[in-house]
């Protein structure tokens, strides 16, 4: 993939400054998404079902439809402010937007009749669903954080430091 980031920070008058940035990046899928495999009981809407975790290069999940499992591509964009306004103390406040298209999750249990007779066609007879790591979702996380930060000046008795700091996000 290609990608790269664009920053910039601007003291418009000594200590305020905006700054903001622009980065796109990837993660590829890990070895535990690709090669993992297991079986458990699960309780299921009160049910207890064996549930068959499968590589998405097994048999199995290529019948019920796993593909190849694509790297993750995400856009970043953050934007913030940074003051300064008298000796000790600071604040900033920032925004952030990332989008991440493709990402890595399990599928649904797959399960019913359908599923069950894909399984036994695989002489997997324990297993009552199925899942296995698809690029499934695109998402949205977003918010802001907020850091005030406060150098109590030296009085003698040691270096004092408080900081206060606030954040709020969605996805």
């Amino acid at each position: 993939t290609v990608n790269g980031k664009v920053a910039g920070r601007w003291e418009f008058l000594p200590g305020y400054a905006i700054r903001g940035s622009v980065s796109t990046g990837f993660r590829a899928p890990s070895l535990a998404q690709q090669f993992f495999a297991t079986t458990s009981t699960n309780n299921v809407n009160g049910n207890l079902i064996e549930i068959g975790t499968f590589p998405v290069s097994d048999p199995v999940a290529r019948a019920l439809g796993s593909r190849q499992l694509q790297a993750e591509k995400a856009t970043n964009f953050g934007g913030g402010i940074a003051i300064s306004p008298f000796e000790g103390f600071s604040l900033t406040a920032d925004y952030y937007n990332i989008r991440i298209r493709d990402r890595v999750v399990l599928t649904e249990n797959l399960q019913g009749p359908l599923g069950v007779a894909e399984l036994a066609r695989f002489n997997i007879t324990n297993v009552t669903s199925a899942r296995f790591f698809v690029n499934g979702v695109n998402t949205r996380t977003q918010g802001v954080d907020i850091v005030a930060t406060y150098a109590v000046p030296e009085f003698g008795l040691g270096n004092f430091r408080f900081t206060a700091g606030y954040n709020y996000n969605e996805t």
